[in-house]
Parts: structure tokens; C-alpha cells; sequence
């Protein structure tokens, strides 16, 4: 185990202070450098200059044959940050360039999912994985938001009888779980999504966890009874493996993608478009919505919000009223061609008016 070796521990603990993804990918990064080069931690750092760059090189190498540049540089920056705590250096060869940092031929290529997508992936999930992927593809929760709300931010939420006083569910994000942009905000969860987190919740409760206004809004799997926060990387692990049992094969981030394609599809306004993603947004939106809105302005963000409820939701569509009426006499039209004079038909037309 690398994080046995204490300097390790300490740079890594270092990281997490930052940015617990960062701190996860070079960890990650590291820990496959060495098994890919068949040798131990401290047989790299006791090596001489010379024996470690020619193996650092020779890896860059091989590696930009099969991986994208912005990957094999990113795990270069991971192995460098470890050397520079372990107190050794290595030099990076000439002639080895990292062309194309700035394309992303993976993202590129991905395709925003559909309902039928959202759905398959949350039947191949468990209860606290569905809650997840319905708080990213509803929501449009970053993983580290989810891993950092508690209870109490589900502002609609009764804990107690673990019902919702609203719908929408209205969720409050403070500006510490709002990483990204460092502003708090507002965001809504629709009736799909409250199903599959009260589902989760109730299922804690089953297993002796004792929910209050201060316990995680996902917990992790060996504190449900001591109320412990899950890490976003544990999130982002298993709504991947969620989405390839269910065939998708893009990344987990894309189910935001898929909250902001059906906020545009309901055309909803794009300042509110921006405060429901997280996003710092342009400069009207910070004049906008980045101060703060009393509780009395709020039926306007959640209104905007429900308008793109039949857009986010993968449940099957039910047809209102004047859509039944109207399905029912384009048939009534068929028959009265066949049968213009047959009390029957006549009787029907009377009855839809």
C-alpha cells in the first residue's frame, strides 16, 4: 500500500485539503505508473536521476501510443507532484512533446443521453445509486456537491415523517458545497427523483441510522449507522458502473449534460438556466441571481423549474385530458366514415362534445 510509506500519506493528505478528485487521480496515477513499470515506490525513488528519467520517459512513450495527451499529462503532473514530496527529480526528454492538450476526442464524441438511457441505467442501479444518478440527471448536482448536503439543505424535506412539503423538492446549496463557483444556490428535485430518495433514506433508517437535519445527504455504505459522508469519487464509481451495465458508454458527468439539455428544451430562461447548473454565469446573472433572493421570490426559480419537469422526467408521459379528447375523435372520425348514421357513433359524438 502506498499510503503505509509516511511521506506518501502526508502529500497525499496535503491533496485532499485542495481537492479530493486531484488528490484520488494521482494516487490512482501513481499506483499504475509503478505497476506498469513492474517496480516497488522505493525502488523508483532510490534509483539514480539518470535510471528514473529513462523509466518516466520510456513510459511516456508507451503510454501516448494508446491514451490522449491531456491523460498521459495528467498522470506525468501526479507522478512529478509525489517526487517533488518524496525529495527526487527526474528529466523529461527533448524530444518528448505534449501535442493536442486541449482536445478532448472522448467528450467530443459523447452524445447527451435520452429518458429511455436515464431510465435503463437506474434499473441497473441499486437505491442509493438511482438517488444519485436522479440528483445529478434531475438536479444537476456535481458529485462533490451531493458528497458535501446534508439533510437539512433538502429544504421541503420532513425528516420525521420523511415526506416533502413542496413539489418540487427545493434544495439549498451552500457556497462550500458549491466548489466550482463558490456561490450558494438554489436547485429542485422533481417527483421521480424525491421517489428514489425517500426510497434510499427509509432503507437507512431500516438499517439503524438515526436521520437529523445534520446527517449526509448520501452516506457511504459502512457508516449508514454512524452517519457518514460518502466521497464523490465513491459517487462517480457507481453511477459508472451503473451506466455501463445499462450500455452507455459515456461518462458520468454526462448526465448533467442531460439536466441542461431538457432545462433548454423547456426553454427555460437562461439566467435561471445558469443558477440551476451551479455556473458563475455572465454578468447579468450575477447581478440577478447571485445575491440573495428572499424566500418570497422564489416561486419564480421554481416555476421555471416545473416547466421542465416533462423534460427531465424518464417516466412514461401521461396524455391530459384535451390530448385524450382529441385522440378520441380523430378515431370517431375513422368510424363515422364507415358508419355516418349508426346511433352508437352519434351517441359517443354527443358525449365528447
Amino acid at each position: 500500500m502506498l499510503l503505509e510509506d509516511g511521506d506518501v500519506k502526508r502529500w497525499h493528505e496535503g491533496l485532499l485539503q485542495q481537492s479530493e478528485n486531484t488528490a484520488t487521480a494521482y494516487l490512482y496515477h501513481v499506483k499504475t505508473f509503478l505497476q506498469t513499470m513492474n517496480v516497488s515506490l522505493n525502488e523508483f525513488i532510490n534509483m539514480n536521476i539518470e535510471q528514473r528519467s529513462l523509466i518516466i520517459n520510456d513510459w511516456i512513450r508507451e503510454s501516448q501510443k494508446t491514451r490522449a495527451p491531456k491523460g498521459v499529462f495528467s498522470a506525468l503532473c501526479g507522478i512529478r507532484s509525489l517526487l517533488t514530496a518524496k525529495k527526487a527529480d527526474f528529466i523529461l526528454d527533448r524530444t518528448i512533446k505534449f501535442k493536442g492538450l486541449n482536445l478532448t476526442p472522448t467528450v467530443e464524441e459523447e452524445k447527451t443521453p435520452s429518458p429511455d438511457d436515464i431510465r435503463r441505467a437506474l434499473h441497473h442501479a441499486d437505491v442509493r445509486t438511482k438517488t444519485c444518478i436522479a440528483l445529478i440527471s434531475f438536479s444537476g448536482l456535481r458529485y462533490a456537491t451531493q458528497a458535501s448536503l446534508k439533510l437539512g439543505d433538502l429544504v421541503d424535506l420532513d425528516i420525521e415523517t420523511l415526506t416533502m412539503k413542496n413539489s418540487p423538492c427545493l434544495i439549498w446549496v451552500p457556497a462550500l458545497a458549491n466548489r466550482k463557483a463558490r456561490k450558494p444556490y438554489r436547485t429542485f428535485l422533481i417527483k421521480e427523483g424525491v421517489e428514489y430518495l425517500i426510497e434510499y433514506l427509509r432503507e437507512r433508517m431500516m438499517n439503524g441510522e438515526k436521520l437529523t437535519k445534520e446527517s449526509p445527504l448520501i452516506a457511504s455504505d459502512y457508516g449508514w449507522s454512524k452517519g457518514r459522508a460518502i466521497k464523490s469519487f465513491t459517487i462517480k464509481k457507481c453511477v459508472r458502473k451503473a451506466l455501463r451495465r445499462a450500455g452507455i458508454k459515456e461518462r458520468p458527468y454526462i448526465l448533467r449534460g442531460y439536466f441542461d439539455f431538457a432545462l433548454a428544451s423547456a426553454r427555460v430562461q437562461h439566467t435561471f438556466q445558469q443558477y440551476f447548473m451551479g455556473h458563475a454565469g455572465d454578468l447579468e446573472a450575477v447581478y440577478a441571481m447571485k445575491k440573495y433572493i428572499p424566500d418570497t421570490l422564489l416561486e419564480p426559480l421554481r416555476q421555471a423549474y416545473m416547466d421542465a419537469e416533462d423534460h427531465l422526467t424518464t417516466l412514461p408521459k401521461v396524455e391530459s385530458k384535451e390530448q385524450r379528447k382529441r385522440m378520441a375523435l380523430d378515431a370517431l372520425k375513422i368510424l363515422e366514415a364507415f358508419l355516418p348514421s349508426h346511433p352508437a357513433i352519434q351517441e359517443i359524438r354527443k358525449t365528447l362534445g
